[in-house]
């Protein structure tokens, strides 16, 4: 391959690639993915050597998955001198500069893998980035498997997550429902006639309601059949009941059966009715 100057290089140069076939292999393999860069050449005196410039380059290349996490940099280092003295190469001073910088960015193209020719004149590219990118390409796609199964779960779970919530919501609306009607209840009051006030159909519902007490927990009398004589007294029955906690609609049945073979208060008399209300206190 001719040189710079139209030469073929032959020895130990015949399979060198000058710098400029290199730089547009690389750009040609990494189409709008390659930068080339250099630093500020650093200029000194030697009183041997004469001028010497160092000079850096970097050669970038860019992933083609612009999620990839990092880029790949190549540098290269050269250093140039101007001789001064017999025995010593003598350099263009003008051109050192732009000898040093080429150098340093030929060493940077090799540290990227672009080297000489192979036998059969072709040139050689070192497939160690190739092997890099694959295998950070081969990362990226494991990582987003992982992230995709992660996402998967997390959306599972924050649907079990809202199915609990919203389960533990109606439980907790049903409960402050309960706890309003119970307490609702809790507070109604009992209204106790005075004197010889009739019980009215009315009174007796109000009784039940204020309680809580289902209607059918006690058996349909009609008027006739009622032996209590002091509707103040079966009020005090359903206040006292109100009043205990404990009570419920059964151990109230349980009573008049089992105790006094009634099922219904109505049909207490008054001094039954009286001891029921001593034994409901005592509960």
């Amino acid at each position: 391959m001719p040189n710079d100057k139209g030469q073929r290089s032959t020895g130990r140069y015949a399979n060198y690639n000058d710098v400029a076939s290199r730089i547009a292999a690389i750009h040609e393999h990494y189409p709008d993915r390659v930068s080339i860069q250099t630093a500020k050449p650093v200029f000194s005196q030697h009183e041997i050597l004469g001028s010497i410039v160092e000079c850096q380059a970097v050669v970038i290349i860019y992933p083609d998955d612009i999620e990839l996490p990092d880029q790949l940099d190549y540098y290269g280092h050269a250093q140039e001198t101007l001789g001064t003295q017999a025995g010593t190469a003598a350099r263009n001073y003008e051109s050192l500069y732009e000898i040093c910088e080429t150098s340093a960015i030929g060493r940077a193209l090799a540290s990227a893998g672009y080297l000489g020719k192979n036998d059969e004149g072709k040139m050689v590219i070192s497939t160690e980035e190739s092997k890099t990118s694959a295998i950070l390409r081969e990362e990226l796609k494991k990582v987003r498997q992982e992230l995709e199964e992660a996402n998967k779960a997390a959306t599972q779970e924050a649907k079990l997550l809202r199915e609990e919530l919203e389960k533990k919501k109606l439980v907790a609306i049903r409960t402050i429902a309960d706890l309003e009607a119970q307490q609702e209840a809790e507070t109604a009051s009992i209204t106790v006639p005075e004197g010889d006030q009739a019980l009215t159909q009315a009174l007796w519902k109000s009784w039940l309601e204020a309680t809580g007490i289902p209607a059918n927990t006690f058996s349909a009398i009609n008027g006739g059949e009622q032996k209590i004589e002091s509707i103040a007294k079966l009020g005090q029955i359903f206040q006292t009941y109100q009043q205990k906690a404990a009570m419920t609609p059964q151990i109230l049945k349980s009573q008049l059966v089992t105790v006094f073979g009634v099922e219904n208060p109505r049909l207490l008399t008054d001094d039954q009715a009286d001891q029921l209300i001593a034994d409901m206190e005592k509960a």
